[in-house]
C-alpha cells in the first residue's frame, strides 16, 4: 500500500506489533537522486526498533500466534509415562513442537484455562493447569509438555501420539480453578475432580490429597461456588455370619469411581494388626465400575472378629465385620 504525505511516498507500510505501533516504511524523496540509497537505510533502521521493541515488550497469545500463521504447533497425546504423569488423561499428558514462521522474534504464551481439543471426538477434551512462555527466535522451535486435566469425564482417555488442537479459552469458575492450579502447581487427583465438579457437575465424595495446604485451598474454592462434596458415612455392616458364625466368609465390593483412585483392601483383628491384604500394595484403579471380592476362612487365619476395610488413597472409605468360628460371642 501507499501513502502521499507532501513530497515524500509511504510504500509498504508493513505493522509488526499492535502494542508497540511499529511500522516498516519504505521512504522515497523524489526530488533525491539519491532515493535507493535512502530507502534502504531509512528501512533497516526501521525494522531494527521493531525487532528491539518486540524482544522488550512484545508477549502473544499462543492462539493469536496460530491465527495469524505465525508459528506451526504440533499438540500429541503422550499416553501414560511413568514419572511424568499420573495417567494419559493428567500431569504431561501433552507434547507440543512450536515452531517460530514469523520473520521476527517472539514470545508466546500458553495460559492456563486453555482448551485443547483432540482430533477423536470421542477422546476427551483437556485443561491447559500450568501456563507456559516460549521466546522464539525466527525459524527457531522448541519440543516440551504441557500440564493439563480432562474436562470431559465421560469420554475416552487421551491415546499416545493423538492429535489435539487449540481451542477456547475457558470462562467463570473453570477459568478461575485453572488460575489456582498455576498459582500454586498443584497435580494431584483432586485437581481432576475440582474440574469435573464444573464440567461435569460431578460430585466427588471428598478430595483426598495427602497435601493439606493443597486439600484446604480447592475445598474452600469449591465450598465459596456452592459445590458441595459428597461425604459416604463409613459402612460398618454385619455379615449374615455376624449373627451365626461361620468357618468362612466372602466379603464383595461393588464401586463406581468417578477418578481415578489407589485401592487397597485390608483384615484387621480385634488389635487393629493386619492379617490379611487383597493386594500386597494398593493397586491403581481408573474410572469406571470394579467388583473386589475376598475370601476369608479359619483354615487360613485363627477364629476371631475380623473388620474387612476398603480404603481409597490411603484413607478407610467402607468396612465390614465378620466373625469366623465360635470365637468373638
Amino acid at each position: 500500500m501507499g501513502l502521499i504525505i507532501g513530497n515524500i511516498f509511504l510504500e509498504n507500510c508493513v505493522l509488526l506489533s499492535k502494542q508497540s505501533k511499529i511500522y516498516v516504511i519504505n521512504l522515497y524523496f523524489f526530488n533525491s537522486y539519491k532515493m535507493k540509497t535512502k530507502k534502504v537505510i531509512l528501512t533497516m533502521v526501521f525494522v531494527v526498533i521493531g525487532i528491539f521493541t518486540i524482544k522488550a515488550e512484545n508477549v502473544i497469545s499462543l492462539s493469536e500466534a496460530i491465527q495469524k500463521k505465525w508459528v506451526k504447533v504440533v499438540l500429541k497425546g503422550t499416553g501414560y509415562v511413568g514419572g511424568l504423569n499420573n495417567s494419559s488423561h493428567q500431569g504431561k499428558c501433552i507434547k507440543i513442537k512450536i515452531t517460530n514462521i514469523s520473520g521476527i522474534a517472539l514470545k508466546i504464551q500458553l495460559k492456563a484455562g486453555q482448551f485443547l481439543q483432540p482430533d477423536d471426538s470421542a477422546t476427551q477434551r483437556m485443561l491447559v493447569t500450568n501456563s507456559m512462555m516460549f521466546a522464539l527466535n525466527n525459524g527457531a522451535f522448541k519440543n516440551d509438555y504441557i500440564t493439563a486435566f480432562c474436562s470431559q469425564m465421560s469420554s475416552g482417555a487421551p491415546e499416545k501420539d493423538l492429535n489435539y488442537a487449540v481451542s477456547s479459552m475457558s470462562r467463570g469458575n473453570i477459568y478461575d480453578l485453572a488460575q489456582i492450579v498455576d498459582k500454586y502447581d498443584f497435580v494431584s487427583n483432586d485437581v481432576q475432580s475440582a474440574i469435573w465438579a464444573f464440567t461435569d457437575n460431578y460430585r466427588p465424595n471428598k478430595l483426598m490429597s495427602a497435601d493439606t495446604f493443597e486439600n484446604r485451598i480447592l475445598n474452600t474454592f469449591l465450598a465459596d461456588r456452592n459445590v458441595l462434596l459428597i461425604e459416604p458415612p463409613k459402612q460398618e455392616l454385619l455379615l449374615d455370619n455376624d449373627r451365626k458364625s461361620s468357618s468362612s466368609a466372602t466379603v464383595n465390593y461393588d464401586l463406581n469411581l468417578g477418578n481415578r483412585y489407589n485401592i487397597q483392601v485390608t483384615v484387621t483383628d480385634e488389635n487393629g494388626k493386619i492379617v490379611q491384604t487383597l493386594y500386597p500394595s494398593p493397586k491403581h484403579f481408573e474410572p469406571g465400575n470394579h467388583h473386589l471380592e475376598i475370601k476369608l476362612n479359619s483354615a487360613e487365619i485363627p477364629e476371631g472378629t475380623y473388620m474387612v476395610r476398603l480404603l481409597m488413597n490411603g484413607s478407610i472409605n467402607m468396612q465390614k465385620r465378620i466373625k469366623l468360628g465360635n470365637s468373638g460371642r
